[in-house]
C-alpha cells in the first residue's frame, strides 16, 4: 500500500450515524500514538480474540504504521508495558461502554470509541463492531478506501497520528448494507466501508450466493 491521490470518482455507500460526542472532551488536548517513529501507544487484546479483533488490531497496526513509520506493539489485556498508551480493542475494552451502545441500538455493528488522555478503547456490540470502531479512528485521522487495492487509499499526510479526545457511539441506520446481498462482508474494502447485516444470502433459483474467499479483492 503506498501514498495515492484519489483518482477515480467517489463510490457512495451507506454510512452509520452520526456518533454522540462527550462535550467535556473539549478541553482536553489531542492523544498521540506515536512520536516520529516511536510508539507512544500499545494494541491491546483479549487472551483469547476473536478472528475480526485481530484484524481490527492489524488494520490499526499497518495504517498507523504506513502513516507514521512508528509500529505499535501488541499486548493481551492485563499484560500491557509500562510508559505506553493502552489501546484496548473488542472484549479486552471497557464493557461498561456496551450501555452507551445499547443505547443507539442493538445492531451487531453498534460501536462505542471512547479516547482519553489515559487509555482508549474500541468495544462493540460484537465484534464487528470492534472492527468497524477501528476504521472509525482511522477515518478521523484522515484515512480513506475510494476503491479496493493501493489506489484506493488516501493516507494522512500528517507523520503524528493525534485523535480528539472523545466517547462517540455509532450504530447504523440500516440492517442491511451492501452491494450485492451475496457479498460477505467482513474482509477487504467491503468492511473498510462497514458494509454488512447479511452474511448469506439464496437467490430465486436455489443457489447459494456466497461467491469463493478472496474474490472480491482487499
Amino acid at each position: 500500500m503506498t501514498r495515492r491521490l484519489h483518482l477515480g470518482a467517489l463510490l457512495v455507500g451507506v454510512l452509520l450515524g452520526t456518533g454522540e460526542g462527550d462535550a467535556r472532551a473539549a478541553i482536553l488536548p489531542p492523544v498521540a500514538l506515536n512520536e516520529g517513529t516511536t510508539p507512544l501507544a500499545v494494541l491491546v487484546l483479549p487472551a483469547t480474540p476473536d478472528p475480526l479483533e485481530q484484524l481490527a488490531a492489524r488494520e490499526l497496526g499497518d495504517h498507523l504504521q504506513l502513516m507514521t513509520g512508528a509500529e505499535l506493539p501488541r499486548a493481551i489485556s492485563g499484560h500491557e508495558p509500562a510508559g505506553l498508551l493502552p489501546v484496548h480493542l473488542g472484549a479486552a475494552a471497557d464493557p461498561a461502554l456496551d450501555a452507551l451502545s445499547l443505547a443507539a441500538g442493538n445492531n451487531p455493528s453498534t460501536f462505542t470509541l471512547r479516547v482519553t488522555p489515559e487509555r482508549i478503547d474500541l468495544r462493540g456490540l460484537s465484534p464487528e463492531g470492534t472492527l468497524f470502531a477501528a476504521y472509525e479512528l482511522l477515518e478521523q485521522l484522515g484515512f480513506r478506501w475510494y476503491m479496493p487495492g493501493e489506489l484506493g487509499c488516501v493516507l494522512p499526510t500528517d507523520p503524528v497520528a493525534r485523535l480528539t479526545a472523545q466517547t462517540t457511539t455509532q450504530a447504523p441506520s440500516m440492517d442491511l448494507r451492501l452491494l450485492q446481498p451475496w457479498i460477505e462482508a467482513q474482509h477487504g474494502w467491503i468492511a473498510r466501508m462497514r458494509l454488512g447485516g447479511q452474511r448469506r444470502a439464496t437467490g430465486s433459483h436455489g443457489f447459494p450466493g456466497d461467491p469463493p474467499r478472496g474474490a472480491l479483492g482487499g
